[in-house]
């Protein structure tokens, strides 16, 4: 029976044990190869001992191989531990951990051997570890937020690069240190108690607040997640703090600024309807003085005293007038309703208007002819609403007239099916074409400030939006303009 047969042998011990075992003469010839190796490099022991391009076979790259017999002959008999990447006769790259035990049991007439372990798997295991270790330490590092491991004592486990510079130093300058040391006691017991209700309760919280950093104060907005250890037990949370100073104190001057406008809007608002309340109460103030104007010319000619009484009757109308607009603008915030429209005799309405500026217009040089109203009949409309229309667009005219050469406004009507269209034509010159588009605007004028408030227009558009009619504008420029109005002949009650 030979040694290899025989299983209580020595070398039948070696060739079975599940780890690898080799040997080298002294001629660096692999000498012995065991069953562990033939598995590991797929090599049978007949394919290697005693092959002088054995390890060429097992280490083709000749600076590699060079450089490992090179340190084994050197340190062979010191070195316990030396991983070497062997490949297999498939051509993979297996990792073997090599243990010199040559002086430890020497066996002649070997000139050295070891004991193998396969480590292929573990060193992988070890290389993505790695990798992903320092995969995230560059995430975390990179991070523009501070991160930081705290315990349910408040202690810190770990800090970035960001967080501990933030606080002026390095992260082993921290580690180790409380939330009480870091902050001021107030701050800290509230991110304290956070930490602990994260871990306690095993669900995440987001807060936004202010923090007191090296004497600075700095709003965060922290995120704190639990962390497990390797049983599965919350033992920690990760806290990522990102600072949102510049952010908040943005949105704060945002929130002062929507404040400042609103505030601004409800001056302008007040300043609008005062100026509203102003140019409403002026038509029937300026019926008042036109009218009074006028009696003082007619008193001394005796045949005039009934038309004294009359326009002295419309005096006492306006004066009511003006006291309905004031109670009517009280009642605004209380959203009082017009009255219901009743008729609308157009033709009376242009005559009274045209009446009440008959002076002014006199002495601007601008004839005021009415054409066509009469056979128009009455329209169900509010009153009120068609004589603010008819003043306005004669006073615009009048205010438009130089008072240097004659001018004509001619005030036409005419049916067009269910509607009424009134022309209020002036041969006053016309606007401007850049400001034709601006006409309706509130405030928008070219008159001095002592005639025009830039209302005029935009209320007769407001007043025929009340009774479903519209205004439409017609400039020629150097002649004149029309305004064309287009009532419909009833508005439902």
């Amino acid at each position: 029976m030979s040694e290899t047969q025989n299983p209580t042998s020595p070398l039948t011990v070696l060739m079975n044990m599940p780890v690898m075992i080799d040997a080298f003469d002294s001629d660096w010839n692999i000498v012995l190869w065991n069953r562990e190796c033939e598995r590991v490099s797929g090599y049978s022991a007949e394919e290697i001992v005693g092959n002088p391009k054995a390890v060429e076979q097992l280490y083709p790259d000749p600076a590699y191989r060079e450089r490992m017999m090179r340190q084994w002959k050197e340190r062979g008999d010191d070195y316990r531990h030396w991983p070497w990447e062997m490949t297999a006769r498939d051509g993979r790259i297996k990792t073997v951990a090599w243990y010199n035990i040559s002086k430890q049991v020497p066996i002649a007439p070997w000139r050295t051997w070891g004991i193998g372990v396969e480590i292929t798997e573990q060193r992988k295991a070890e290389e993505a570890l790695r990798k992903s270790e320092n995969r995230y330490r560059t995430l975390v590092e990179s991070a523009g937020e501070s991160i930081g491991v705290v315990s349910n004592e408040g202690v810190f486990l770990f800090i970035n690069t960001t967080g501990a510079e933030r606080f002026g130093g390095r992260p082993e300058d921290y580690i180790g240190k409380t939330m009480w040391e870091l902050f001021p006691r107030e701050i800290a017991d509230r991110q304290a108690r956070s930490v602990q209700t994260v871990i306690e309760t095993g669900r995440g919280m987001n807060v936004i607040a202010p923090t007191i950093v090296r004497d600075r104060i700095r709003w965060h907005n922290t995120t704190i997640e639990p962390l497990k250890d390797t049983n599965g037990r919350i033992d920690s949370a990760l806290v990522v703090a990102r600072d949102v100073h510049e952010l908040q104190q943005a949105q704060k001057e945002l929130e002062e600024y929507r404040n400042h406008m609103a505030h601004t809007e409800r001056l302008a608002a007040l300043g609008t309807l005062s100026a509203m309340v102003a140019h409403e109460m002026n038509q029937p103030l300026t019926v008042i003085r036109l009218t009074i104007q006028n009696c003082l010319a007619q008193l001394p000619d005796a045949h005039g005293m009934q038309q004294v009484v009359d326009d002295l009757k419309d005096c006492l109308e306006e004066v009511s007038t003006a006291s309905s607009i004031v109670d009517r603008f009280k009642g605004f915030a209380r959203h009082s309703t017009r009255s219901k429209p009743g008729k609308t005799n157009l033709h009376a309405v242009a005559e009274r208007v045209v009446r009440v500026w008959g002076d002014a217009a006199r002495r601007r040089n601008i004839s005021l002819v009415l054409n066509g109203l009469e056979p128009l009949g009455e329209l169900r409309v509010d009153e009120r609403d068609v004589e603010q229309v008819f003043f306005s667009l004669v006073e615009n005219a009048v205010q438009a007239a130089d008072g240097l050469r004659d001018h004509r406004l001619s005030i036409t009507g005419a049916a067009r099916g269910e509607s009424v269209e009134l022309r209020f034509a002036d041969d006053c010159g016309g606007i401007a074409p850049e400001h034709v588009g601006r006409v309706f605007e509130p405030f928008f004028t070219t008159k001095s400030g002592e005639e025009g408030t830039g209302l005029g227009l935009c209320i007769v558009e407001q007043a025929l939006s009340r009774v479903r009619g519209k205004i439409q504008v017609e400039n020629r420029l150097g002649e004149g303009v029309t305004f064309v109005v287009t009532l419909p002949c009833a508005v439902p009650g």
